[in-house]
């Protein structure tokens, strides 16, 4: 039997690859989401107050800044969220996990918007997450003193979520 070569994703060479590699994934979201007629690459410019040349630019982009990404899936109405995640390819000889997973999978588990919904859709009766609510440094915002909350999992009973 012969042994399969395995070699090193081409993100793994660099910085650079990566990031175009995470780009190129957000970008073929956001081009799937207008392939859909929702909204047209001129709706989109006119949306974004840019010019149409400038929406080709930021579709064809090697690298996009977070505040373009926010700007470009809010004005389609989406959101965007930058994921962290551990998947044991600490040396990358496999890449990225393609975005279109994390969506697929978030759908599959009937997309849940917080961790109290995750909790509902994921735990089997009997199994609990306790999560700790954690005041933050309360911040003035005009007239009201807002307290930002950090919503942290503290232990888990015997078993797995989802």
């Amino acid at each position: 039997m012969e042994k399969l070569n395995i070699t090193r994703h081409w993100t793994a060479e660099n910085t650079k690859n990566f990031t175009h590699r995470i780009a190129s994934d957000f970008i073929a979201q956001v081009e799937t989401k207008m392939e859909t007629g929702e909204i047209s690459h001129a709706e989109l410019a006119k949306r974004l107050r840019l010019t149409p040349g400038r929406i080709s630019q930021l579709l064809n982009a090697v690298t996009m800044n977070l505040g373009s990404a926010v700007k470009l899936t809010r004005a389609l109405g989406m959101k965007v969220a930058l994921v962290a995640y551990d998947d044991g390819d600490h040396d990358n000889n496999n890449g990225p996990v393609n975005s279109e997973i994390f969506y697929v999978s978030w759908k599959h588990i009937g997309a849940p918007q917080n961790f109290f919904e995750l909790r509902d859709i994921c735990m089997p009766a009997g199994l609990d997450v306790v999560y700790e609510r954690t005041a933050s440094t309360s911040e003035p915002k005009g007239d009201l003193q807002v307290t930002p909350y950090k919503l942290t999992r503290k232990a888990m009973t015997q078993g797995a979520i989802c």
